[in-house]
């Protein structure tokens, strides 16, 4: 389609009755780039087939570059979207290692890059991930950063009426469901630091049981008020209900 610039696409590829290999895979458009490998092992085609859940996977993408203006040749009206707009004012960066099974597939040193300053690490684990009603995952690691720079191209400080602070870090682990989540995890920002540690269920009934702490925050600064000073507590909270 015009517009669209494939520059280069080179690739070693073998199929056969136990394999399924992609390497030496080189991609580079007018905007974006990826270089990797990535492999399927399986006793069979029959047994791919037929429980694909079961194959080994290993994909191992040690850098890439994506641009959004490469999807708005072919779907003109993202353009039009402001968040994706906003998106596309920056190259996201990064690297993918993936292995084991669909039924298990474990993230090493995952990371996302947007622009200098935000920036996403992942390490651990996910199942089931093509049966969502069924889905787990353990996140031994997450570390999210961004600043108030990036923050205010998605959300406006003036029509929520507060000021974004300068720097955020949430970093932790999380485990759980979609309905179940259990969490160590800390904010760190320029206006405070907040740990939690809990778990929350939402299913047949609402269920949580967590500990938040608060330290020095400057919630004047943040809603623009400054006859409130810094904040520091403690806070514990548990129950039952229905969801």
């Amino acid at each position: 389609r015009s517009g669209f610039q494939l520059q280069n696409l080179t690739l070693d590829l073998i199929v056969n009755q136990k394999e399924l290999s992609l390497s030496k895979f080189v991609l580079n458009t007018k905007n974006s780039g990826l270089q990797g490998n990535a492999q399927m092992t399986y006793p069979s085609l029959e047994q791919l087939l037929n429980a694909p859940e079961k194959a080994n996977l290993a994909i191992n993408i040690p850098k890439f570059h994506l641009s959004a203006k490469d999807a708005f040749v072919f779907q003109s009206t993202l353009e039009e979207n402001t968040y994706i707009k906003a998106l596309s004012d920056k190259i996201i960066d990064g690297k993918l290692k993936v292995s084991g099974t669909l039924a298990e597939m474990t993230f090493e040193n995952t990371a996302l890059n947007w622009g200098k300053s935000t920036s996403l690490v992942i390490n651990g684990s996910v199942k089931n991930i093509t049966q969502l009603d069924q889905l787990e995952y353990n996140l031994d690691e997450i570390q999210f950063k961004t600043d108030s720079t990036d923050i205010s191209k998605f959300i406006s400080e003036k029509e929520l009426g507060i000021s974004i602070p300068d720097t955020l870090i949430l970093k932790g682990n999380f485990k759980g469901t979609l309905n179940k989540i259990v969490t160590k995890s800390q904010l760190i920002t320029s206006e405070a630091n907040v740990t939690l540690e809990g778990n929350f269920h939402n299913k047949d009934t609402l269920a949580f049981d967590a500990q938040l702490d608060v330290e020095k925050l400057e919630l004047g600064r943040i809603i623009l008020n400054n006859k409130i000073g810094p904040l520091t507590f403690t806070a514990r909270a548990s129950g039952v209900g229905s969801s």
